[in-house]
């Protein structure tokens, strides 16, 4: 199961159509704080967040997904990361396998998630 973390609802819902439309089941959520929750209930193989959202960001909420989860894969996405040089430390001290960049063509985040999904834990 993946769980997409985003808090627009388009950009959530459009990362969803993708993933199903290739077999895989997702759940949603619309923030990191609703995020972290169903992560801990739901388990789930693969984390899509974006890293901009209000109130807990992405980073943070992957490292507390990490701290739960340590198995979690996880694949950032982001309008605006290319150009911020601090955010690939922070990505790889979190684990995160990939990054996905707005906008996103399907083939593209549908082979990303496929490579972090088959990259060893």
């Amino acid at each position: 199961m993946i769980l997409v973390i985003d808090d627009s609802d388009a950009e959530r819902k459009l990362v969803r159509k993708v993933l199903e439309s290739d077999g895989f089941t997702v759940r949603e959520a619309a923030d990191g704080f609703e995020g972290v929750t169903l992560a801990i209930q739901t388990r789930p193989e693969l984390v899509v967040c974006d890293l901009k959202m209000p109130g807990k960001d992405g980073f943070e909420t992957m490292r507390e997904i990490r701290a739960a989860l340590p198995n979690t894969r996880f694949v950032a996405i982001s309008g605006f990361l290319f150009g911020f040089a601090d955010y690939a430390v922070r990505m790889q001290d979190i684990g995160v396998s990939a990054v996905v960049e707005k906008p996103f063509g399907s083939a593209y985040l549908l082979k990303t998630v496929r490579e972090a999904l088959n990259a060893a834990a």
